[in-house]
């Protein structure tokens, strides 16, 4: 019952195979699906494929409720931990976190085999920031201080490519996985202001009016 492609992208283990590993068959299937392998046992063959985790905007945007975890510290092991703990998205804070964007980037790099769904919080509404967590694999991007209409259109332009946007095409670290990025990257970018300014809560319609925007995040200390 199986494509002629699925049987192309399987790898079969048979018995002899496995016992050269030095572990039962069992051990073996869990092992495969830790590294995020779908396994299947027929008779006494093992057949296992890759099963690429599936972060898309569409079913993210979907869920009732989102649970985002932060991270400020210079920390990859505490990134890990974070990504593995169950949370829908991880938000790593350029804006007020202890680290730099190379640390951003390399902490990007270390949850994309994670569920999680990958938002960075640039510094502020800077195209040249913005493009580049993207192209180093951000999926979301929070941006802060956006005030009026102006502001917000500034932002989003610079998440989406022509003709929805102006952002700059050099995906240098997301395309390397994703073979046919510029064609989806726009279907797949989140855009979330933060609203936490007397001024953008006075203005919030136009921000909201703008349809490029996906989400909005309150800022509590700040309005407070």
């Amino acid at each position: 019952s199986r494509s002629d492609k699925e049987k192309k992208d399987e790898i079969k283990m048979v018995p002899d195979m496995i016992n050269l590993l030095g572990c039962s068959k069992e051990n073996f299937k869990k092992l495969l699906k830790l590294m995020n392998y779908k396994v299947t046992a027929r008779n006494d063959e093992v057949y296992f494929k890759y099963n690429p985790i599936k972060k898309v905007k569409k079913i993210f945007t979907k869920k009732k409720k989102i649970i985002n975890a932060w991270i400020h510290i210079d920390s990859i092991s505490s990134a890990k931990v974070i990504a593995k703990a169950g949370f829908d998205a991880m938000t790593i804070d350029l804006q007020h976190g202890m680290f730099s964007f190379e640390k951003c980037r390399d902490i990007i790099q270390v949850i994309e085999k994670y569920e999680v769904f990958p938002i960075v919080r640039v510094p502020s509404n800077d195209i040249g920031i913005i493009n580049k967590v993207l192209d180093a694999g951000a999926y979301g991007v929070i941006c802060p201080l956006i005030n009026n209409k102006t502001d917000v259109e500034k932002f989003t332009d610079a998440c989406f490519y022509p003709p929805k946007g102006n952002r700059s095409f050099g995906p240098t670290l997301v395309s390397i996985d994703k073979d046919i990025y510029f064609d989806k990257g726009n279907k797949e970018v989140l855009s979330i202001s933060m609203v936490e300014t007397k001024e953008s809560v006075n203005n919030l319609y136009d921000i909201l009016d703008n349809k490029s925007l996906d989400m909005i995040y309150v800022g509590p200390y700040d309005l407070s």
